[in-house]
């Protein structure tokens, strides 16, 4: 740990040193070139800028952490099929961010480095390549290697029309309204369509601003979830996005692409169509839909999913606002699951949440959740009689209690 904080301070000095003559204030503005932002509220981000004649320089970061109580009591402390808020009767540190981003003449880069449990799960999908023959000298690429990377992207933005922006690398999935950083949606846990469809791709997109409000992007990248493709052919996608804040954001994308190996006895095209939109009313309550819908052809049927979310948020005083979401994805299986092993055809979850606004810079929530499904794949402990067997058994729902704290400067 000694070596790897010295190492990420001793990048932020040689960045600080090369751009020279610079004046450090702290900045309003979270981003130079700013993601295309969620369907949820984000709190104000002061991020250091180091402002000089080399380029402008935004080092900006956040921390999350929870404890979590399972009804359950699963023995082995992990709360199944839930993301990145999964451990049981534990205090967590689920993640720790840094972010640095840099723009000069329509040049920009961003580097988000990631540590805590979180990164654990978050490339949990992340392919194997390695050479089977013996006299391969290369290391392989698997999710150990990659762990620590949220975002690494390059772009350059031309003069046209009002702007088009290039962009290469890892990046997180334009596909739903949900983030990746907790402070940025309304609830600490995330649903139950952002955890199982792609939360990031790696690859090149190409977002034009048409208006004001209206942008749209294509992109061309390796798959879902995966930095190494795991197929030699690449998946495409096209958004559509309508923003305007505090009145109404939308969004509606298509993907498209080979997500199997080459050993996979189905190897066709999965089709995805994923629409989301929220709406606001003043600046004490929002709504928001989300559903997603997709194909993969297989050899005897075509396996398909259904999700659908709904989200609310009430504002009661500037410091407390209560939300609440319902969730559900459902699967139709071929040969070859997409999401759930056979047994299994849905996961369902509802949530309620109340957050405080502590202070600048730091929330609080607290959160209930229930899941439950049609297959025995959430853990609990077992009967009485074997109590002290230290073994998880299998049940078919499960009820969490969450206490969650987000920091971020």
């Amino acid at each position: 740990m000694t070596s790897a904080r010295a190492f990420l301070v001793g990048c932020v000095v040689s960045v600080a040193v090369l751009v020279g003559s610079v004046r450090t204030v702290r900045a309003q503005d979270p981003t130079p070139q700013q993601e295309s932002p969620t369907a949820f509220s984000v709190p104000t981000q002061s991020p250091i800028l180091i402002d000089g004649s080399l380029g402008k320089l935004m080092i900006a970061g956040y921390a999350e952490g929870f404890y979590q109580w399972n009804f359950n009591r699963p023995p082995s402390g992990i709360t199944n099929y839930r993301g990145f808020d999964n451990r049981h009767n534990a205090f967590t540190i689920a993640n720790a961010v840094v972010d640095a981003q840099y723009e000069k003449s329509g040049i920009s880069a961003r580097i988000a480095l990631q540590i805590g449990h979180t990164p654990n799960t978050y490339y949990l999908a992340e392919p194997s390549s390695r050479a089977d023959l013996s006299s391969s000298v290369i290391g392989p690429s698997d999710a150990a290697t990659w762990r620590f990377i949220q975002q690494a992207i390059l772009g350059y933005k031309i003069a046209l029309g009002r702007g088009l922006l290039i962009q290469a690398g890892v990046f997180l999935s334009p596909i739903g309204p949900e983030s990746m950083a907790v402070r940025e949606n309304w609830m600490f846990s995330h649903s139950d369509l952002f955890f199982n469809l792609p939360f990031y791709h790696t690859g090149v997109r190409l977002t034009q601003q048409l208006s004001e409000a209206w942008s749209a992007t294509i992109g061309v990248v390796n798959g879902w979830n995966s930095v190494v493709d795991n197929n030699g052919e690449k998946s495409l996608y096209g958004q559509l996005y309508y923003n305007r804040p505090d009145r109404l954001q939308a969004s509606l994308l298509y993907f498209t692409g080979v997500e199997r190996n080459p050993l996979d006895a189905s190897r066709s095209w999965r089709h995805l169509i994923d629409a989301w939109a929220t709406l606001y009313f003043g600046g004490r309550f929002a709504f928001g839909l989300h559903g997603s819908l997709g194909v993969e052809p297989q050899q005897s049927a075509t396996a398909m999913w259904l999700a659908g979310a709904t989200y609310v948020r009430l504002r009661i005083v500037r410091w407390l606002q209560l939300a609440a979401r319902g969730d559900v994805i459902w699967e139709r299986h071929g040969e070859l699951p997409i999401f759930f092993p056979a047994a299994m055809n849905y996961l369902a979850s509802g949530t309620a949440t109340l957050e405080f606004n502590v202070a600048s810079g730091l929330l609080v929530r607290i959160e209930y959740r229930h899941d439950h499904s049609d297959g025995e794949v959430f853990f609990t402990a077992p009967s009485d009689a074997s109590l002290f067997s230290a073994r998880d058994v299998e049940t078919d729902r499960q009820d969490t209690l969450t206490v969650g704290a987000v920091v971020w400067f």
